[in-house]
């Protein structure tokens, strides 16, 4: 379930369109263990902001670009009124492209491993349980041969570096 979570994570990296994807990627999650914590889901707010989940980095980019472009000419043409519309449409797309920069430490377990208090293959477990392939962490550090990960809930440890790939790599 590891490298299929993250597979289908770097396609939804690329295409944020691909509906097979994203049903895929929501049956593998539902498969693992009901103990590991979860990702929210999408909300109310994703829908009202859908374009941060449809259009891609590159399409978000060109809509700024456009907007950016639009927004000084009727600035020129002295247009205030009208430049509020492309001014919040660049506003738009440069928070949903500063939202993305946010997930770029975004990573998956791909082997099973277990999730200690330091990076020391000696350190205590911090779960009960090894943290199974395609659990979906952010990963905060590398030292040596462990990576230090954030689970969905909070709770931070080290897991061997093997074990964790991030998914803009």
């Amino acid at each position: 379930p590891g490298s299929v979570v993250l597979a289908y994570k770097r396609a939804l990296r690329l295409d944020r369109g691909l509906l097979r994807a994203r049903r895929n990627l929501t049956f593998v999650r539902e498969h693992l263990p009901e103990w590991l914590p979860r990702t929210p889901e999408a909300g109310a707010v994703d829908t009202l902001f859908f374009w941060h989940r449809t259009l891609g980095t590159a399409q978000r980019h060109v809509v700024a670009a456009l907007a950016f472009a639009l927004l000084v000419l009727l600035l020129i043409l002295r247009r205030r009124l009208l430049a509020l519309l492309p001014a919040l449409v660049l506003a738009a797309m440069a928070l949903s492209l500063w939202q993305d920069s946010e997930r770029e430490g975004d990573a998956v377990v791909l082997l099973p491993g277990v999730l200690r208090t330091a990076d020391s293959s000696g350190a205590p477990a911090v779960l009960a349980r090894p943290l199974p392939a395609g659990a979906e962490v952010r990963l905060r550090e590398a030292r040596g041969d462990f990576a230090q990960i954030e689970l969905a809930d909070g709770q931070r440890g080290w897991i061997s570096r093997i074990s964790v790939e991030r998914v803009d790599s």
